[in-house]
């Protein structure tokens, strides 16, 4: 193996590690919001809040709520699900303390980006293990 290819090899697995480990912290803070989180019903607003620019642009649905002590919140799809359907309630968790820390209570929407990313994140740590077990096993590193 080159400089390079170690230096590639060792870049891909901090990548990966790096993934796992934010991913972890995520995780880990998805399950405290559902632990000491307050559920209530929202509904879908009006808005979308809109990411790009023309045939590619993504659309992601903001639901509308009201805390447990009358104050307003949003939070919008973290998936890009439809939930704009007219007289929908739409279940939602929001950390008391932080109203702005609100997730969509669905679980594509709680799970789903996070065991993507975890997946992600351990296949990119293994590729390059793979590639030096290979390159060791074949004898092309001693």
């Amino acid at each position: 193996m080159t400089r390079f290819d170690i230096v590639l090899m060792t870049s891909m697995g901090l990548l990966g590690l790096v993934t796992v480990g934010l991913t972890l912290w995520v995780l880990r803070r998805t399950r405290a919001l559902l632990v000491t989180g307050e559920r209530v019903l929202g509904r879908p607003a009006r808005s979308q809040h809109r990411v790009g620019t023309g045939d590619g642009a993504a659309q992601y649905d903001v639901v509308e709520f009201m805390t447990k002590d009358g104050q307003s919140g949003r939070t919008m799809s973290r998936l890009g699900m439809k939930w704009s359907t007219q007289d929908l309630s739409i279940p939602v968790i929001y950390d008391p303390s932080n109203p702005k820390h609100a997730v969509i209570d669905h679980k594509f929407e709680l799970w789903g980006a996070p065991v993507l990313m975890l997946f992600m994140g351990v296949v990119v740590v293994l590729v390059p293990v793979g590639v030096v077990v290979t390159l060791y096993a074949i004898g092309r590193i001693h």
